[in-house]
């Protein structure tokens, strides 16, 4: 019997097709699924992230700066401003690592400054900026003939990028540069002093953004501001930059001091002089070795009419007779004899007359202050506390702040309960004979004896103001008339024939004064060199014409004595006079054409608008509280 063979029907073959199609279809279906499920998850989960990316291929932002606000003297004559500069950057384009070519590049660009990678960022800055498609700046001021030389060989390279922006400029050099500050365009926009620092936010403005197109190797093709750059806003100074100017010049050079001038009304600092100084213009870029060791011997940076405090010397005796006047410790006219020294508790106390044989009959408290003798303060220090002497001295700004924006010492009036505390000492009354004329522990600035001299002329105590935009703050000064009118002709015949006898030339100014001569050591180590010299005081208030009243302080160090500071004044004070009279001479000059005109124009007065004409009439000496009107 055969076999019977095994022939698939149609209907089993038909189902097992089905079954494949099926599987099919499902592998299909699945394989769909997944894709549009990661679609989804690309375009809707995580569209942003991928639209970002995708924007960044061809979409850059570039911030743009905000030009700085200028720093500006009373009339508008720039001490700060910007300069439009010529950067060359280094363009990344997102390649991972620097190649050989690039390296020879650098070292080429390094090449082009003086001295070589003076400028040039280390090779990992660059680095960094190449993987991330960042530009980094590789010379920030680049000279026109370097210029000339990148943009003739290298143009078209994608990583070379030439930029323009401003930069800060200080076209007065070191003039008010202790003022003025300086600005340092590092990665921080660090402004390290001065009006610079005092009012960074104010000065930089708002910067701005841009929107560039660009194309595969990052070179720009369209671009679109998004964010427009705020300017910083400009700041008005009270300086004036001829008196400035003035003073600055004036100090010979190794001098070491300081010189304000302040409108004795209304507090106006119209010139604040400090030495030694520095130019702001070398300090904006990077410093070299030589720059900064010269810095740190000189102390350049010291504001020394703000933060160094001195003995206030024979300019105190003001506070002394004050105070003598006040508490009735001796009558006014009490008349003393100076032998050059006297002899007190075994020990000898000496005048500056010692070596001439004294200045023998002092009929007044009056006479003593105009010839800083010694003597008549020696006897009112014996009877005296040194708790009243320093209330008296904090009643003309002494010991305390001045107010003034800038960074300030408050200097140090003495007591007996700040001995006992910092020293753990009793006080002796041989401190306060020491006190009464201005030494032992007593410190004070420049700016602080500017006020002590400017309240007893116009009877108020000012706040010195360098913003002309700051309000004017006084207050009166808490003593008599009587005594203030009494140190007004001791500090008048100072000039006519006292100590500062050299500016009574100037009799065309009404000139009240008083010299200083500040003892820093003992007197056996005068000869062993200059650093053991006394230092030299003067401060005046003087009047001209019918222009407001000006004080002045002037301090020398190490000089020896206070003749210095008097000539300075009186140099000073020349050439003040023959700038007001220059000035005056230019006004009528303008009015004249005016009138020719027709175009006639209001004069300014002179005096500050818060403050009466009838103010700027009266007489320096008579002036009383009263008489000035107390802003609001």
């Amino acid at each position: 019997m055969k076999p019977t063979s095994s022939i698939p029907s149609a209907t089993t073959s038909s189902t097992s097709i089905s079954k494949r199609l099926r599987l099919l279809r499902l592998g299909i279906c699945i394989i769909c699924a997944v894709i549009i499920l990661t679609l989804f998850r690309f375009q809707v989960f995580n569209g942003e992230f991928f639209r970002h990316h995708s924007r960044r291929n061809f979409l850059r932002h570039k911030t743009i700066s905000s030009l700085r606000g200028a720093i500006l003297d009373r009339h508008g004559v720039p001490l700060a401003s910007n300069r439009p500069v010529t950067s060359l950057f280094w363009h990344g384009t997102r390649s991972p690592k620097l190649t050989d070519k690039q390296n020879a590049l650098i070292d080429l660009i390094s090449t082009l400054v003086n001295p070589p990678t003076a400028h040039i960022p280390n090779r990992e800055t660059i680095a960094l900026a190449e993987r991330l498609g960042n530009d980094c700046a590789l010379i920030p001021d680049l000279p026109f003939e370097k210029l000339c030389f990148i943009m003739e060989h290298y143009s078209q390279n994608p990583n070379i990028s030439i930029q323009t922006a401003s930069a800060r400029y200080y076209p007065q050099g070191n003039t008010a540069c202790h003022i003025v500050g300086y600005f340092r365009p590092s990665s921080q926009r660090q402004s390290l002093m001065g009006l610079e620092k005092l009012f960074e936010e104010q000065l930089r403005g708002t910067p701005g953004q841009q929107e560039m197109v660009v194309n595969s190797i990052g070179h720009n093709l369209l671009s679109r501001e998004i964010k427009r750059a705020q300017d910083g806003e400009p700041l008005w100074t009270t300086l004036d930059l001829n008196l400035q100017r003035i003073g600055e010049e004036l100090f010979d050079e190794g001098l070491v001091g300081a010189l304000i001038a302040m409108d004795a009304q209304t507090g106006d600092l119209l010139a604040v002089v400090s030495k030694p100084s520095f130019d702001p213009n070398m300090f904006t870029g990077p410093v070299s070795d030589d720059l900064w060791k010269n810095c740190v011997e000189n102390k350049p940076f010291i504001n020394r009419a703000f933060s160094s405090c001195y003995p206030p010397a024979s300019v105190f005796k003001l506070i002394t007779a004050t105070a003598m006047i006040e508490e009735k410790t001796f009558p006014p006219n009490t008349s003393w004899h100076c032998a050059g020294e006297i002899n007190w508790h075994g020990r000898s106390w000496k005048c500056s007359s010692y070596e001439h044989g004294g200045h023998g009959f002092i009929s007044s408290i009056e006479e003593a202050l105009a010839k800083s003798c010694n003597i008549p303060f020696f006897e009112i220090g014996k009877r005296i506390s040194i708790d009243t002497l320093a209330r008296y001295a904090h009643k003309f700004g002494l010991g305390e702040p001045t107010g003034v924006i800038f960074p300030e010492k408050a200097g140090l009036i003495p007591t007996a309960a700040w001995k006992r505390k910092t020293r753990g000492e009793p006080w002796s009354q041989g401190e306060t004979v020491l006190a009464a004329i201005g030494q032992t522990y007593c410190q004070a600035t420049p700016l602080q004896m500017i006020r002590v001299v400017g309240s007893i002329c116009t009877g108020f105590l000012v706040r010195p103001r360098i913003l002309l935009a700051e309000s004017i703050d006084r207050k009166p000064l808490e003593i008599s008339q009587a005594t203030r009118e009494l140190l007004q002709r001791s500090m008048k015949r100072t000039i006519k024939q006292g100590t500062g006898v050299s500016l009574s030339r100037l009799s065309h100014m009404e000139i009240y004064g008083k010299t200083g001569t500040a003892q820093t050591s003992s007197l056996e180590k005068r000869g062993m060199g200059r650093q053991y010299l006394e230092h030299g005081w003067f401060v005046c208030c003087a009047r001209y014409k019918d222009y407001p009243p000006i004080a002045l302080a002037v301090f020398l160090e190490n000089v020896g004595s206070s003749s210095f500071a008097t000539r300075l004044t009186k140099d000073f004070l020349t050439r003040y006079c023959a700038h007001l009279d220059h000035q005056e001479a230019a006004d009528e000059e303008a009015e004249i054409e005016d009138n020719e005109t027709g175009a006639i124009e209001e004069k300014t007065p002179q005096s500050h608008p818060e403050i009466s004409s009838a103010e700027n009439s009266t007489n320096l000496v008579t002036q009383s509280p009263e008489s000035l009107q107390q802003p609001s």
